[in-house]
């Protein structure tokens, strides 16, 4: 005679009791270096550490990964960088097996730089802003690192007053999260905008850019208004962990001219 369901479902919470309890989960944690921006040249230790639960921990094998892509011969419980190099930049995950189901860490990014930045002040004008490190960044040779020496316990927001200045230099801008960081435009400024450079965002938030186009008074058209968090003119851009929230891009406007003048196109930048 077949038991109902709800008998079944009795039966096998005591067969589960007598066998010790819950069932054995895996976790995974992955621990790198305090500073995820290394100088080149220097050793990184990457180390996977695994907690067990149930009476009889299973043994376990290893396979790390960089964005997403198996990492060949890297199948222990330590991923060893040295030395560590610009190539290495990248999000490095460990999957474990051996328990019920493969487990995956969640991501530690790692992004060498020859030249360190951070940001002190969450004003948008003066020292320590990261309007003056982008300013300062521009100068050097070699892949710029920008972290945010802000204390964590609190959410920010870099407030602009005007657009920060293009980016034509390899900079890597390394947030907290999008939750602690937020660079908002005010509803009137553009945040970012790459033109050549070679630029990594990762970990905060862009909110309320504008890009107006130009307009054009005399009969020309109004020029396109685009990118209004970021707009990219030329150059790479990488982007991880980034929120973009009401950023607009708005056109600029045109007008009919008189008579016997002449009108242009509108600007870019300007009118």
């Amino acid at each position: 005679m077949p038991f109902p369901l709800r008998w079944l479902t009795g039966l096998a919470l005591l067969a589960l009791l007598a066998c010790g309890g819950t069932p054995a989960t895996t976790t995974v944690t992955l621990h790198g270096p305090l500073d995820p921006m290394p100088a080149p040249g220097s050793a990184v230790v990457l180390e996977a550490r695994v907690v067990d639960t149930g009476a009889e921990p299973p043994s376990h094998t290893f396979l790390w990964l960089k964005d997403d892509v198996e990492l060949e011969g890297a199948t222990g419980p330590a991923l060893v960088l040295d030395p560590v190099g610009l190539e290495d930049a990248g999000a490095y995950r460990v999957r474990v097996m051996g328990g019920d189901a493969p487990v995956t860490s969640e991501p530690y990014d790692l992004l060498p730089a020859d030249n360190a930045w951070i940001v002190t002040s969450a004003a948008d004008d003066g020292p320590g802003t990261l309007r003056e490190v982008l300013k300062g960044a521009e100068s050097f040779e070699g892949v710029n690192g920008i972290q945010f020496g802000l204390p964590l316990d609190q959410p920010w927001t870099i407030r602009l007053q005007a657009d920060l200045p293009p980016i034509t230099a390899k900079v890597r801008i390394l947030g907290p999260s999008g939750r602690i960081l937020t660079v908002d435009g005010g509803g009137a400024h553009r945040p970012f905008a790459v033109d050549g450079g070679d630029v990594v965002f990762d970990g905060f938030t862009v909110a309320n850019g504008l890009a107006k186009g130009g307009d054009a008074p005399g009969g020309g058209g109004g020029a396109p208004g685009m990118g209004g968090g970021l707009f990219i003119n030329d150059g790479k851009v990488v982007l991880r962990r980034m929120t973009f929230q009401d950023n607009r891009a708005v056109g600029g406007d045109s007008a009919p001219g008189s008579d016997g003048e002449n009108g242009g196109g509108a600007g870019f930048g300007g009118d």
